[in-house]
């Protein structure tokens, strides 16, 4: 289960390489988390958990301007012409003044998680594919199962060729504007694509785990080129004129030779691998799960922190558990260690190649949540069985159990409960009012339901009813929850409550 996390925040910086080659931060903004960024002339939007913010002198100074928006997330950003648009939770908006005032721009109810424009047309990536070509008046579905596959994490155009790039099946292209769409990920032994850029004559696609690849050829053809780079987790590709940049969870990275060579810049700029997503105690150690930066242990009540990464492909690790002194961690994209000598060795369960979660125990039994399924284990990781009788075809984001046995599952279209090991699974949030649920605390009968930007709600009977319980809550968008004692302590992007 996933424990009490260290909140983070995303800062926005400035670099210039050109100049003097160092990050400044930006006064600003004071939203919190910065989701997008959309940049018109010399004008800068941030989307961030807590609204629309827009800059006029280069983040000196930054000004609120979601009039008109009622959910404040504000996952993505786009120009089209002097319009902006802003995805959120529940739809679309779009301003025609520089977001003094907004207005809706359709695909209400949908979680807008990326808009794109392309010459006139307007590309958004929600539960499906959509597109516009008529300023978001009308919307037209063109997925063609896409989003049934896998998420799409970015996309990329060069002139009507289109590279939609997804967590789990690679990159998808299109000339057709989605009326067609083919696999092209010959050469790409990574398919867990976080991004996508087009630069000169070559397609870059970052990956969670393999670095860059770089295609030559419109995408027929992928070569891993990693030369430099020590950290192969990247999250955000981009270009300017000169250069291509690669973001990873633990560095910046910079080529001039379209990626034959990468030079890390000013990785102080870092926080420690910057997030943790888990952390649990074993003995007299407290071991922390990053994202990028793998396990990190510390024996002096969290003054130092060591890594502890022998044998761990993938630093990306998003929770951990102990269990009879073995310790087990899971990972973004190769499945599950396990540790017998308190992290300072890893080896591969036979879950692997794929993304888990998070992991929960009963007894010696073991469950963890792997993309859309449950799997246990009662030996450590060597044999897994399939425990998803029940379950929607919905992405797994949270396990948690009760005192007496029994399993719960988060996921965005509600909460699921199990009272036999996980060999059946039954709906028990039919009264609760949003669906998007990241992470579950329980007690006894009671569950707490910590959402994607709407709380935590509350049920005393296993379920059954449900009720809002934010007052106080300063940031609505929950990522961990943790009881201790009498108290339940909620992680948020805004700080802990």
């Amino acid at each position: 289960m996933k424990q009490l996390v260290t909140t983070v925040f995303l800062l926005l910086f400035i670099y210039s390489i050109q100049s003097t080659a160092q990050w400044v931060q930006t006064n600003g903004p004071q939203g919190g988390t910065v989701y997008s960024l959309a940049i018109q002339d010399s004008v800068i939007f941030a989307g961030t958990n807590g609204g629309v913010f827009v800059s006029k002198n280069y983040g000196e100074n930054w000004k609120a301007v979601h009039s008109g928006i009622k959910y404040k997330e504000i996952y993505s950003l786009a120009f089209l012409g002097n319009r902006i648009f802003a995805g959120t939770k529940n739809g679309l908006y779009t301003s025609e003044d520089y977001g003094e005032t907004w207005i809706k721009a359709g695909l209400s109810g949908k979680r807008i998680a990326l808009i794109k424009v392309i010459d006139s047309k307007i590309l958004v990536v929600t539960d499906g594919f959509y597109i516009s070509s008529d300023s978001g008046a009308t919307w037209n579905n063109v997925d063609q199962n896409i989003i049934a596959l896998s998420y799409v994490d970015d996309i990329a155009a060069d002139g009507n060729n289109i590279y939609a790039a997804t967590a789990g099946a690679g990159i998808y292209f299109t000339s057709d504007f989605g009326a067609t769409w083919t696999e092209i990920n010959n050469g790409l032994n990574n398919i867990t694509v976080t991004s996508i850029a087009v630069f000169g004559n070559h397609i870059f696609a970052g990956t969670q785990g393999g670095g860059v690849f770089v295609s030559e050829d419109n995408g027929n053809n992928w070569v891993q080129s990693n030369n430099g780079m020590n950290d192969h987790s990247v999250k955000c590709l981009c270009s300017d004129n000169n250069f291509v940049y690669a973001f990873s969870g633990s560095a910046v990275y910079v080529s001039g030779d379209y990626g034959a060579n990468w030079t890390s810049v000013n990785n102080a700029f870092f926080r420690n691998e910057n997030e943790i997503n888990s952390s649990v105690v074993s003995g007299n150690s407290i071991f922390a799960a990053t994202n990028g930066g793998g396990v990190y242990k510390s024996t002096d009540s969290g003054e130092n922190w060591t890594p502890l990464n022998t044998g761990l492909a993938n630093t990306n690790v998003q929770d951990l558990i102990a269990v009879n002194g073995k310790i087990l961690s899971a990972t973004w994209l190769n499945g599950v260690f396990v540790s017998e000598d308190y992290g300072i060795n890893w080896n591969q369960t036979q879950m692997y190649s794929t993304r888990c979660v998070s992991l929960v125990a009963i007894g010696e039994t073991i469950f963890g949540a792997f993309n859309n399924y449950i799997f246990s284990t009662t030996d450590y990781g060597t044999s897994w069985s399939m425990k998803s009788n029940g379950l929607p075809n919905s992405e797994l984001k949270n396990l948690a159990s009760s005192d007496n046995g029994d399993l719960y599952a988060a996921t965005w279209v509600g909460i699921f409960y199990s009272s036999d090991n996980g060999d059946n699974w039954a709906k028990i949030s039919e009264g609760l009012s949003y669906p998007y649920v990241n992470v579950l605390a329980v007690n006894g009968t009671e569950i707490f339901a910590g959402t994607d930007g709407m709380g935590v709600f509350y049920s005393p009977d296993n379920g059954q009813s449900w009720n809002e319980v934010n007052q106080g809550i300063g940031d609505k968008t929950i990522h961990a929850l943790l009881y201790s004692g009498q108290d339940l302590f909620a992680g948020t992007n805004g700080g802990i409550f």
